[in-house]
């Protein structure tokens, strides 16, 4: 049984996005990092349809989060196969990505 990635694709505007000092981690392809573990928080978005929520591939520590200023970004939906908004206000804060993905 192998491990299929779960592939998405995301859209941020990033180019008035500045944060200084920020500890930011992007997994691409989307989903959880092969071989790293990592106690680093990760982003999820709800899907507008089930609920469950999105794996935007972002990890990041709170602290640094705070510190990003308002964004409005564009997530494809594994559980529903649309695309759908989501920003800072959005946006969830998971310390434990294997327990969101049973949510």
């Amino acid at each position: 049984m192998g491990h299929n990635p779960v592939r998405m694709k995301i859209s941020i505007d990033t180019s008035n996005l500045v944060v200084a000092g920020a500890a930011v981690r992007l997994s691409l392809p989307c989903g959880p990092s092969r071989g790293l573990e990592t106690s680093m928080p990760r982003i999820f978005r709800p899907c507008d349809v089930t609920g469950k929520l999105i794996d935007t591939g972002i990890e990041i520590e709170r602290s640094s989060f705070a510190m990003i200023p308002a964004f409005v970004g564009k997530i494809a939906c594994p559980h529903c196969n649309a695309d759908h908004q989501w920003s800072k206000d959005t946006a969830k804060i998971v310390d434990d990505a294997k327990a969101a993905s049973r949510l």
